[in-house]
């Protein structure tokens, strides 16, 4: 699941769905850090020191962070990268938006669910009111290109019902739809534009987006605060690939890696390159396991067997690692450490995902 979530969030500029529980709101985490900070002044729209400055917490679903710029630089990495993101799709998307995905120093894909389902995000009035069921993806980008240039190759996309909604001058929403989709975008001073794939144009994450960087949401934490999320990446650590699921997590996701997940406050996963020409996965779990950390530590070295075991787990190499796995227990959280060989991860994800990432792509 994790692994098929960072494959296709890397194609950028689409959709893809969702996994684990929408969180209410902001909440203390496990890994020994102070509970969530309260709300802060938000930044100025030239200022967005992170993408999730501009995300909120509430309903988050998922979220994956990924620096596509350095990634594309990487030369033992073009080949195997192509075979999920070829180089004509990319190329296709470049000139529809405006935008190379290999030349963006930064995206951040969230998938949230539609209020009713979880908390909706909040607007300057307050709560927002419940609405259908559904998912939203939404996909932030730094980028280099004149962003109202950008907005209007979006506009040009359109084919009916447009709105525009300005927050400010620089912190622009505009939706319509293309065909039977209904779409969002929405641009940040010069440097950050969003995409938003389905929900209510004027509550979603792309109007939220607006509001963050307006100032307008004074009561709210954005998600760069959430206490949770930071403890999460500083377990990681620095990665190209960075995907994350807030819990709780309920039902078939509560039996994920042999039940495990049914007492994780959340889970992360990280991709980071290494001097050996491979590809380092780190998984934590985080929560508290301290009643019997051996014991959970033996359970999660056997989740991770059954995964490399699997259909998926042959055509991604996981069986066959450059590196053996090694899983431990640290204050706070489960982690799991392996070392995996590009070319047979990238292929097996290409098999795995390709469908998804041809309807990313479109």
């Amino acid at each position: 699941m994790l692994l098929a979530l960072l494959a296709a969030s890397l194609g950028a500029l689409g959709g893809c769905g969702g996994a684990g529980r929408a969180r209410a709101a902001a909440s203390p985490g496990p890994l020994g850090a102070p509970s969530a900070p309260r709300p802060g002044p938000a930044p100025g729209p030239a200022e967005v020191a992170a993408l999730t400055d501009l995300l909120s917490p509430a309903g988050l679903r998922w979220l994956v962070l990924a620096e596509p710029e350095s990634i594309a630089r990487i030369e033992w990495l073009k080949a195997p990268v192509a075979r999920v993101l070829q180089g004509e799709r990319l190329d296709l998307v470049a000139q529809t938006s405006g935008l190379d995905l290999r030349e963006l120093p930064e995206i951040a894909v969230g998938g949230y669910a539609e209020a009713g389902r979880a908390a909706p995000a909040p607007t300057p009035a307050g709560p927002a009111a419940p609405e259908p069921e559904g998912d939203v993806v939404f996909y932030l980008a730094r980028h280099r290109r004149s962003a109202v240039y950008v907005e209007r190759l979006f506009r040009e996309r359109l084919t009916g019902d447009e709105q525009r909604e300005v927050e400010r001058d620089d912190a622009v929403v505009v939706s319509g739809s293309v065909g039977s989709r209904r779409l969002s975008f929405v641009r940040v001073g010069e440097t950050v534009v969003g995409y938003q794939y389905g929900g209510d144009a004027l509550r979603g994450p792309a109007r939220i987006a607006a509001l963050f960087a307006a100032g307008r949401l004074t009561r709210a934490a954005p998600l760069s605060r959430d206490a949770e999320l930071g403890r999460m990446r500083a377990c990681l650590g620095p990665a190209a690939v960075t995907a994350f699921l807030p819990g709780p997590f309920e039902e078939a996701m509560a039996a994920g890696a042999r039940g495990l997940l049914g007492a994780a406050s959340a889970l992360g996963a990280a991709l980071a390159v290494t001097e050996r020409q491979s590809l380092r996965l780190e998984l934590a779990l985080a929560g508290d396991y301290s009643s019997d950390a051996p014991r959970a530590v033996t359970l999660l070295d056997a989740a991770w067997q059954d995964l490399a075991k699997s259909d998926l787990g042959h055509l991604c190499g996981l069986a066959e690692p450059t590196q053996a796995h090694r899983a431990w227990a640290e204050a706070g959280a489960l982690r799991l450490r392996v070392e995996l060989d590009p070319a047979r991860l990238f292929d097996g994800l290409a098999a795995a995902t390709m469908d998804d990432v041809r309807t990313i792509m479109r």
